[in-house]
């Protein structure tokens, strides 16, 4: 089962010292595969106190994980070569939230993932849509 992680995920894991082995570990198990874009980095490289960024992107860095590319571009938030060109209607649906969480949230429906993010709002849009979602301690708690 392939698992993406909305980027609030990152501080949480941060904040409540989650230790990365358990990521390690759930991947060794072969029960979830990982998989990043660049919207999750970017976000990261952006925090702005310098000692919480580094420790962000070390967490970041540090999961064993595969990179996508965004199923659809924005201009001024996509990287050339790390999203794709789209008819937009399922990216639509979800531009109510955060150009970033739509993203992330359109290339975990597209691609059969589980988002995993602590944002009530984009976890209830998302799954309406479709897609497979939940909290980072039902992800955890899960057998």
């Amino acid at each position: 089962m392939g698992v993406i992680f909305d980027t609030v995920i990152f501080n949480r894991m941060l904040d409540k010292e989650i230790k990365i082995n358990r990521i390690t570990e759930i991947k060794e198990r072969g029960s979830h595969e990982f998989y990043i874009t660049h919207i999750q980095e970017d976000q990261l490289r952006n925090t702005p106190n310098e000692k919480r960024r580094k420790q962000l992107l070390q967490i970041f860095g540090s999961i064993p994980s595969t990179l996508l590319a965004t199923e659809s571009s924005i201009v001024g938030i996509s990287r050339f070569g790390m999203s794709k060109l789209s008819d937009g209607a399922l990216y639509s649906e979800l531009e109510i939230h955060k150009s970033y969480d739509a993203l992330i949230g359109e290339t975990a429906i597209k691609n059969n993932l589980i988002l995993v993010t602590e944002d009530k709002a984009l976890k209830n849009h998302v799954r309406r849509l479709g897609g497979r979602v939940m909290r980072l301690k039902e992800f955890f708690e899960e057998p």
